[in-house]
């Protein structure tokens, strides 16, 4: 494994997954596609438009599998925390600091699934989790969030039941 290892729950490594699976039907399609067009026309590959779009979408394609491969290789999963004693991945997190009043957020993936995202998920990664990574309730955290200082206070950690009741797969839908 090369690099830091990347800490996902089960249904954002199951959506790191299936990403993974469609960038490569999306390369076999777009192969497909490049093929056909040569086969089709009897003009050459340079002066083929549709061969040279298909070899623009392979190459971006083939970058974007690379990176997800990447991170799936450096994945680790983890369990969602049942009764959290201090900030970690897949507990909910209530906090001042950023705003006028109290924020809740749950700490989320390396990288958080569309479906998770709506629930209130933000990577332990981002600027906030990171901050937020590891702080037991009345500690507070400063840092830097997009260029201003901020304090953070955490008055509650706690499970993140919506993240319990979907760890059999619907919150990656």
């Amino acid at each position: 494994m090369h690099g830091d290892p990347l800490y996902f729950i089960e249904a954002d490594l199951r959506h790191l997954e299936q990403a993974i699976e469609e960038v490569r039907q999306q390369i076999r399609h777009a192969k497909h596609e490049a093929a056909e067009s040569v086969e089709q026309s009897s003009e050459s590959w340079h002066d083929n438009f549709t061969f040279e779009e298909t070899q623009r979408q392979l190459r971006m394609l083939l970058n974007h599998l690379g990176g997800l491969s990447k991170q799936r290789e450096r994945a680790v999963l983890v369990e969602i925390p049942t009764r959290p004693e201090r900030v970690e991945i897949g507990a909910k997190v209530t906090f001042t600091g950023l705003g006028d009043g109290e924020e809740t957020l749950i700490l989320g993936s390396a990288n958080v699934s569309t479906a998770l995202s709506e629930l209130g998920a933000v990577s332990y990664l981002s600027p906030v989790g990171s901050l937020l990574l590891g702080a037991r309730i009345g500690e507070t955290r400063s840092g830097t969030i997009s260029g201003r200082n901020v304090t953070l206070t955490i008055s509650a950690v706690r499970a993140a039941e919506e993240l319990l009741d979907d760890r059999t797969g619907s919150a990656d839908a």
